[in-house]
């Protein structure tokens, strides 16, 4: 697929392009930072409602909503910063303009409002209209099952809702997937032993795993230090591997990111993080690679990658993903920013 039409945050942002080529099967794009209408800190993963994006800020801990080239914070206060200029993570329930975060990371539809994951403070909150709660988690890292607040989490990432309202969340830090239905019951459905190993979901193995999204009967994961993507069958209970292959560090158990298209059995990522389904096509954030990928037909396309070579520039580190149309948003966490590629299949 060749995207024909690169535009930067065409509602947010004026970004100016500098030594843009179009070659047979990638956009590579050298980005000079301008003057910015809307900069966020660290945006992370986002979610497409309606008519605006609502976005996960990490850096000041808040929730962004942008709708019309606006942006505003939907939900928390931007923190503090500490000595070291680094945000200060905290913790309120309350009102929209009361609540306070700790690293929201991951955001979706849920009830008549949107889950997050509180990375830092290791728990699931429920933003509505009426102001923010917690729905699970204790605060303290563990692996715990249990109803909703009794449960404990470790550094839950991506999160995501099937069409009966149960919750999916990439427990990143317990390297497993758990699910709390819509009364709160949080349980194991997948992994829960560091490692890589495909088959029966409570047996299967992560490493990592940081992004997720659900589409018709099946869960779509980044297994992020596993340098694959995954998919888990919510009808068979099984998971497979998408695309991905690496091999181990020398004299080490972790595998070790690369860079390369082809047949899923072949292609490399390095680190991914977000990802989302769209007609027959998957789309990956591979922030290792400062890339943007495709899997279509069996095949990993590169769509967009940023060039590194002017170290006066800063390189982008993909992270979230939504689609809305033929346009998807991409989330850079590096240098702050959000743009958009036009043309998706």
């Amino acid at each position: 697929m060749i995207i024909k039409k690169m535009s930067l945050l065409l509602f947010a942002l004026l970004f100016t392009l500098t030594g843009c080529k179009e070659e047979e099967k990638i956009q590579v794009l050298k980005p000079q930072i301008g003057n910015m209408i809307i900069k966020m800190r660290q945006p992370a993963l986002m979610y497409r409602s309606e008519n605006h994006l609502l976005v996960t800020d990490t850096g000041n801990n808040v929730i962004y909503q942008i709708e019309d080239g606006k942006k505003k914070i939907y939900s928390g206060k931007i923190s503090k910063e500490d000595i070291y200029g680094f945000p200060k993570n905290e913790y309120q329930d309350g009102t929209n303009d009361e609540a306070k975060y700790g690293d929201p990371y991951g955001i979706t539809k849920f009830l008549s409002g949107y889950a997050i994951t509180d990375r830092a403070n290791n728990r699931i909150r429920y933003i509505t209209e009426e102001g923010v709660k917690t729905i699970a988690g204790t605060g303290e890292a563990g692996l715990l099952d249990g109803k909703g607040t009794e449960s404990q989490f470790h550094s839950p990432a991506g999160i995501t809702t099937d069409d009966d309202g149960n919750l999916y969340i990439a427990d990143s830090l317990n390297h497993c997937i758990r699910k709390m239905d819509p009364q709160g019951n949080v349980s194991i459905y997948a992994g829960g032993e560091k490692g890589y190993l495909d088959g029966d979901r409570l047996k299967a193995q992560f490493h990592t795993p940081i992004g997720i999204y659900y589409e018709n009967d099946l869960l779509y994961i980044t297994d992020s230090e596993n340098q694959r993507i995954r998919k888990i069958d919510l009808k068979n209970g099984k998971v497979e591997t998408v695309a991905g292959n690496a091999a181990y560090y020398e004299d080490s158990e972790l595998y070790a990111g690369g860079f390369s298209d082809g047949t899923v059995e072949v292609a490399q990522f390095d680190h991914p993080t977000g990802i989302i389904k769209h007609g027959d096509s998957i789309y990956i954030a591979d922030t290792g690679n400062s890339a943007v990928r495709q899997i279509k037909d069996g095949i990993v396309t590169t769509i967009m990658q940023i060039e590194d070579e002017d170290v006066s520039i800063y390189p982008t580190k993909p992270v979230g993903l939504a689609i809305e149309g033929d346009t998807l948003y991409i989330s850079d966490s590096f240098a702050g920013l959000l743009y958009s590629l036009t043309g998706i299949e």
